[in-house]
């Protein structure tokens, strides 16, 4: 396998570190060849012979020796392409660009670099990029995306968990949220057909099934219903299948951790359930199937052997004479990337205790098997082209357990129920198929049943439809009704209303100091008026206009005649301009000829 520059680098810093260097000393790479290294520890430099095979083991030929490495001053362009790498390298690892140690550096470089001259300060940054690449190989994998960089842990397709560029499917939403209900809802519909707005992540066809699984389980890892898991994610053969499990690779007595102190206490511990295929590769435990144990079978009783048939029918709860044990403390673990669910069977039986002193005694303890009794969710997948069952989540059920066996390992009682045994039906597990052909008189017993209820519930929905449509048509009756009488009391009150209007109006025009033909204007004018609102400045603004008029005529024979009466026959209608003007104006304001004229010449 060919290695890059900095994966090299990368493997005999650490090599180095691990053979000749303190566990809190830094180890600097000074510079290396294909079959040499230069490296500082500490205040002293060192020189060693290498090699590097396939697998990344590096063979160090002979003892380091000391040398004194002579000055040789970087080139700003070397100083460039080291720069460059850490940004590459930053956008596939990890780490936050807000750090002090890279937000530092780069601020530094930067600000050389806009000077356009790196002048004394090229070894001195040189250095400092080197020791800081170093430390961002060591980080782990990111891809960068929009909204932010994301481990490998947020992809649910990662063909190559080394190139962070091959992850596909995103399903957390960012780092700090995690995986949400819509970000894994898209995920699921990159793998529908059309892909989620047309895009399908260029997953393989045959890879769709572990993809999908993977949003299943993130989907159940932060609590989302089965109900609520996304249409594409989900699977049209999922099944629930009863796991008698006690292969020796995945459940069993871990005998070298165990002490006199606790084996004294009856105290032993066990590994519930590992991911991976069992040894006959039937089944693969997932990661979410291993999370679950943890949680269903803390505080699990431990019996001596499954039950038989004949148990399992006629007392399913298990006897009580038979109960020896009871699992407690278990966390999930992790060695060499594999995870268990390793916990601790505490004996109270005492005949069960002293036969566990004895085999581990005699050292025959690995021959006592350890087996789940449960429910296992999963699908039928090929995984490492392997066709398989694939265990991805477990059940609680009030039947659960976690027993001593006679034969771990392939044989015994190891296997997945995938059908009922002769004669029992299981309630956990029963399907309609299992139970037509088992009892179809009670399949036809239950559906006579419900259709009678279904009868029921139709003939109770047409007897409240009806009476609900008779209601409706009441409350239309009394609404239409509602709105007529109160058409006609707003009517009858607005009439009114106009009626004491009209009064106001009659009363107010009635005293009103006008002649006649002012006042009947004014009463026309104001004749559908529903309230009395501007009368007064109505009857103001014709008295104003009145009084102008007539102090502007003149009046004949006030000294002469002091008895005088003004008629139509004496007033001479052509005396004076003014008069003429006078006249015109008292017609305007509704008089006749000579009444306007009588006005125009004094009252």
């Amino acid at each position: 396998m060919a290695f890059s520059f900095d994966e090299i680098r990368n493997l005999l810093r650490q090599a180095i570190k691990k053979a000749f260097a303190m566990e809190d000393e830094y180890v600097y790479i000074f510079d290396m060849w294909e079959t040499e290294v230069v490296y500082e520890l500490g205040d002293e430099t060192f020189k060693v012979g290498y090699s590097i095979d396939e697998n990344g083991n590096v063979t160090f030929n002979g003892e380091p020796v000391k040398v004194v490495p002579q000055t040789i001053y970087k080139t700003a362009e070397s100083l460039r392409g080291l720069f460059r790498n850490i940004t590459l390298t930053l956008s596939k690892r990890s780490v936050r660009e807000s750090l002090p140690q890279i937000k530092g550096f780069i601020s530094r470089y930067t600000e050389k670099a806009i000077e356009g001259d790196f002048g004394g300060h090229v070894d001195e940054l040189y250095r400092e990029a080197t020791r800081l690449l170093d430390w961002l190989t060591e980080q782990p994998l990111a891809r960068t995306e929009e909204s932010g960089k994301f481990p490998i842990e947020a992809y649910a397709y990662t063909p190559n968990a080394k190139d962070p560029d091959s992850w596909r499917c995103l399903m957390w939403e960012s780092m700090d949220k995690g995986a949400t209900k819509g970000q894994l809802k898209r995920a699921a519909a990159m793998t529908s057909p059309g892909g989620y707005q047309g895009d399908t992540g260029n997953i393989p066809v045959e890879e769709m099934a572990s993809v999908r699984r993977a949003i299943r389980s993130e989907c159940r890892r932060i609590g989302i219903l089965e109900r609520d898991i996304p249409k594409w994610a989900k699977e049209e053969d999922e099944m629930k299948q009863r796991m008698q499990e006690s292969d020796g690779l995945i459940c069993q007595i871990i005998a070298e951790d165990i002490s006199d102190a606790e084996l004294a206490k009856g105290i032993i511990p066990v590994r519930v359930i590992q991911k991976g295929f069992n040894t006959s590769k039937t089944r693969y435990y997932t990661d979410q199937a291993v999370a679950d144990a943890a949680v269903i079978f803390e505080g699990a009783k431990m019996f001596a052997n499954h039950p038989t048939k004949t148990e399992e029918r006629e007392q399913p709860e298990r006897s009580i004479w038979n109960w020896v044990a009871v699992v407690k403390n278990i966390n999930v673990v992790e060695s060499g990337g594999i995870k268990a669910a390793v916990g601790e069977a505490h004996i109270h039986n005492g005949d069960m205790k002293e036969m566990v002193y004895n085999l581990n005694k005699q050292g025959n303890l690995t021959q006592l098997g350890v087996s789940i009794n449960a429910i296992g969710r999963g699908t039928k997948q090929t995984v490492e082209e392997v066709r398989t069952f694939v265990v991805e989540g477990l059940i609680a059920s009030p039947l659960q357990s976690v027993d001593f066996v006679t034969e771990p390992g392939a044989g015994g009682r190891a296997g997945l129920r995938e059908s009922v045994p002769e004669g029992f039906m299981d309630a956990e597990l029963i399907s309609l198929a299992n139970l037509k052909e088992a009892r179809p008189d009670l399949v036809e017993e239950i559906e006579a049943g419900v259709l009678e209820q279904i009868k029921r519930e139709a003939k109770r929905t047409m007897d409240m439809e009806a009476q609900v449509k008779e209601l409706t048509e009441k409350v239309d009756a009394l609404t239409k009704e509602n709105a007529e009488l109160k058409e006609k009391l707003e009517s009858q009150e607005k009439e009114k209303a106009k009626e004491a209007a009209q009064a106001t109006i009659k009363e107010a025009i009635d005293k009103a100091d006008l002649p006649e033909a002012m006042k009947q204007r004014l009463s026309e004018r104001f004749a559908n008026a529903e309230t009395a609102e501007g009368i007064e400045e109505a009857i103001n603004a014709d008295a104003a206009l009145y009084s102008q008029l007539t102090q502007s005529g003149k009046v004949k024979g006030m000294n002469s005649r002091p008895n005088a009466k003004v008629t139509e026959s004496n007033v001479d209608p052509t005396e004076g301009p003014d008069d003429a003007d006078l006249t015109e104006s008292f017609k305007a304001l509704g008089l006749n000829e000579s009444a306007a004229a009588i006005a125009a010449n004094g009252r």
